[in-house]
């Protein structure tokens, strides 16, 4: 249902005879006890050929009827309206993009790539000692403890960012 549906459904029970509605013999009104009139609200009388007037609802239709007056109609837009603002405020707020941060993580696997790549990020920054750098050392096995070093850096890093899940 629009906002424009509700507009209209509200123009209508304002523009309609006020409630409480009673359903009659071969009528609806909004009669009340502290009332010595009544507003007709429809008002029914076709004849048939021999004379009676005829007027067939089910006790179902007269039950809705009587319930769905203009102030019930109001109120039911009101609500939802209430409603859809409340949501409206909930999905704007720092408690929806919560959630929604909580969801995404939660879903968020780490993998040995993404590890990697945040690895050589880290890196780019802080470069690796060069051999030269190391003292000569052509083994190659310190530039294996620097490269596990920046592995871990950024495994740290990555499980930090998602709140220690993985």
């Amino acid at each position: 249902m629009t906002d424009m549906d509700l507009e209209a459904i509200k123009a209508r029970a304002r523009a309609a005879t006020p409630g409480p509605w009673r359903v009659g013999a071969n009528f609806i009104d909004n009669f009340t006890p502290d009332k010595d009139e009544y507003d007709v609200v429809v008002d029914v009388w076709t004849m048939d050929p021999s004379g009676d007037a005829e007027f067939e609802m089910s006790d179902e239709d007269k039950a809705f009827i009587e319930g769905m007056d203009p102030t019930t109609t109001l109120a039911l837009v009101e609500r939802i309206e209430r409603l859809q603002a409340a949501w409206m405020e909930a999905v704007t707020s720092d408690l929806w993009a919560t959630f929604q941060l909580e969801e995404l993580r939660d879903r968020l696997t780490i993998t040995d790539e993404m590890i990697e790549r945040a690895a050589l990020a880290i890196a780019e920054v802080d470069e690796w000692p060069t051999n030269e750098e190391l003292g000569g050392n052509l083994t190659g096995t310190r530039d294996e403890e620097f490269r596990d070093q920046y592995i871990d850096m950024a495994r740290a890093a990555l499980e930090a960012a998602l709140g220690g899940h993985e």
